[in-house]
């Protein structure tokens, strides 16, 4: 995957539309974060899911591409869209917004990703 390509799925990740966003995606992704590894319809249902509670928007700050390998470092503004307890970021209360450094790595075969592996900070207040 080119820096363009990856640009062009950033940007589909913000759309928040799920068919815009697994276009981008191998079958059999493998998606990591906070210590729990999902493959393939696992990963789709539990990205899907979290886009279901949650609009978030990546605002990549460092984007490194080296052949299949890519790396970013991005905030990801998270807007909870009702009361979550239990959100990895913290609890959030319906409409509240925070912002998590997070970085994100990601292994391609072509023109889609087969493997994600997030890691983040705690959250800062939105401004």
């Amino acid at each position: 995957m080119q820096l363009d390509e990856f640009q062009r799925y950033i940007d589909d990740y913000n759309s928040l539309d799920p068919v815009r966003l697994f276009r981008h995606y191998h079958p059999d992704l493998v998606f990591a974060s906070f210590g729990v590894s999902r493959v393939g319809s696992e990963a789709f249902g539990f990205l899907k899911g979290l886009h279901e509670v949650v609009a978030d928007k990546l605002t990549p700050l460092n984007i490194l591409v080296d052949g299949d390998q890519i790396a970013m470092e991005a905030d990801d503004t998270i807007t909870a869209l009702r009361d979550l307890p239990d959100l990895p970021a913290g609890a959030l209360k319906s409409g509240q917004r925070v912002v998590v450094r997070m970085f994100a790595f990601y292994e391609t075969k072509g023109p889609l990703i087969t493997h994600i592996r997030v890691a983040g900070w705690p959250p800062a207040a939105a401004k």
